[in-house]
């Protein structure tokens, strides 16, 4: 088969694994595999310089059997909208990547459950009842799924989320700095703050240990990340974390593709690829200091 991939370059090490997940796939199945790359400000959701997306348009789609689109790489909805209108002009069997779009296949990960099994970890383990919640860029899909599996489980255990301390940054490091400016300044002024903050990937949360290093709060509230990228990983002390199965989605992704134009079908959904949470050193309210970290590797649903 001959296949397109249209994806933003966002995250180099987002596209290092979706890259390991094609050449797998590629040895696998023997497909010819061209990806299209765009830099518009990184898919940062206010692109100023959004021509670059044209280069998309480089790609004759009729000349291909399939197309994978990692579509969470692309943050801005009115690019994203057209692009999805393109590929379905094209009749073109699609399979998107960590996303569900309507009359496209997809392949993904159980971002939800994911989420909700570090919830569960902070309050069955570890007893916490107070939460905080430090996101990614608003009205995109995963930073608002990985907020809405955190506030359920929340919701369905009555423990509490505390709409103060529940803010929106992207993705960045100076955004967990920034939260952890704020949580001190709270605890100078005797207000409440959360027992754990839950952030949506691990260098927001880095960002906020180092925040509150070599102060009063260090060891004293917990943080967690999600995602498991090398900057969480090599992050002393080790977070607790999410790992993201990005190597085989991407090849799921091209399988499904397969299948799809096997049977001739537009529509074909896969199988999900369950997460699986990564115990770190830091996940430190109180009794929780200097953790053996403990790897628990991704297992598919059954």
């Amino acid at each position: 088969m001959k296949i397109a991939v249209f994806v933003t370059g966002w995250n180099k090490e987002y596209l290092r694994y979706l890259y390991g997940g094609l050449v797998n796939a590629q040895n696998k199945f023997g497909d010819e595999i061209d990806i299209y790359t765009c830099y518009a400000k990184l898919g940062s959701g206010n692109s100023v310089d959004k021509s670059e997306f044209s280069f998309f348009k480089l790609a004759n789609l009729k000349e291909y059997d399939g197309i994978i689109f990692p579509s969470t790489t692309v943050k801005e909805g009115d690019i994203k909208n057209k692009m999805i209108e393109w590929i379905l002009d094209s009749g073109r069997p699609c399979v998107t990547l960590e996303e569900l779009i309507p009359y496209m296949s997809s392949a993904a990960m159980n971002q939800w459950n994911g989420m909700q099994d570090m919830v569960d970890h902070l309050f069955s383990v570890h007893g916490i009842r107070t939460f905080g919640f430090l996101g990614g860029y608003t009205d995109t899909c995963e930073a608002d799924l990985r907020k809405n599996a955190t506030v359920d489980y929340i919701e369905k255990h009555g423990l509490v989320m505390m709409p103060q301390w529940i803010r929106d940054g992207i993705y960045e490091y100076s955004d967990g700095m920034e939260y952890a400016t704020d949580l001190l300044l709270a605890y100078e002024q005797q207000k409440e703050i959360p027992q754990a903050v839950v952030c949506a990937n691990d260098v927001m949360a880095a960002g906020i240990i180092d925040g509150l290093s070599d102060t009063p709060l260090q060891n004293k509230i917990a943080v967690t990340g999600f995602d498991h990228y090398y900057d969480g990983e090599l992050f002393s002390p080790t977070i607790t974390s999410i790992r993201r199965p990005r190597e085989e989605v991407a090849f799921d992704g091209v399988k499904l593709l397969h299948e799809m134009v096997e049977k001739n079908m537009q529509i074909l959904f896969t199988g999900i690829v369950r997460t699986k949470l990564l115990l770190g050193e830091h996940v430190d309210a109180k009794m929780f200091m200097r953790r053996k970290i403990m790897l628990l590797f991704v297992k598919r649903c059954s």
